[in-house]
């Protein structure tokens, strides 16, 4: 899928010539307790994105490629062992195998709108230190790792949190808003049950319209078929 770009990026990208400087940021989680992130930048000056501040520090990275067994993905990282610090961590905590790194590309005229050009997230496979520098071999964040799926449905049961822009209930209890749902369509204290709190204080319900439950999901057979 295309990686959907701000306007001002668009614009810029459109340009014969840029003026606009892009800078790569990267961010590596080391397990303390709790867990520290470094957040480096491949600039000579400190950068500041999504109210972080990314620290300048010598890093770079390969460019993605694919062995002949057609693996995930994978990339080299390198950061200048100058302050010994990330060496350090790497050596405390095994590795830092399996630990979590995300590599952006931002521009520096756009930093405001928070948005990436280039947002991806790896995992160190292995790691190689020397006096010069420390050498990281990523791959796609772990698929095992991530709750899939991430939502579920039922015909039965509403998968909207409670009072959240999905759900739209918004009457005030002061106004004769409930305090709860039971995540029902026709329950108790069910989705039909809260559009008439709304037509009890004059408004118009939005209820049960915007229930989050599937009622198309055919019934379960209690006995006998597959």
């Amino acid at each position: 899928m295309p990686i959907p770009l701000s306007a001002h990026v668009a614009t810029d990208k459109n340009e014969l010539a840029s003026s606009d400087a892009y800078v790569w940021l990267y961010e590596i989680e080391v397990p303390t307790t709790p867990p520290t992130r470094y957040r480096l930048a491949k600039r000579s000056e400190a950068v500041s994105f999504r109210g972080l501040t990314y620290s300048p520090a010598p890093i770079t990275h390969s460019t993605v490629t694919e062995d002949t067994k057609a693996d995930l993905p994978r990339i080299t990282m390198t950061i200048a062992n100058v302050s010994r610090e990330v060496s350090s961590a790497t050596e405390s905590y095994a590795g830092l195998i399996g630990q979590p790194v995300r590599i952006m590309l931002v521009s520096i005229a756009d930093m405001a709108s928070g948005n990436a050009i280039i947002e991806q997230d790896f995992a160190i496979a292995s790691a190689n230190l020397s006096e010069a520098a420390a050498t990281f071999d990523l791959r796609l964040f772990n698929a095992y790792r991530i709750n899939i799926p991430g939502g579920r449905l039922s015909r039965l049961a509403c998968r909207f949190k409670y009072r959240s822009e999905r759900c739209g209930y918004a009457l005030a209890e002061a106004d004769g808003g409930l305090a709860t749902c039971d995540k029902s369509f026709d329950g108790a204290n069910g989705c039909q049950v809260h559009g008439d709190s709304y037509t009890s204080a004059g408004l118009a319900p939005v209820h049960p319209q915007r229930y989050g439950g599937e009622r198309g999901i055919p019934k379960r057979e209690q006995a006998g078929g597959l």
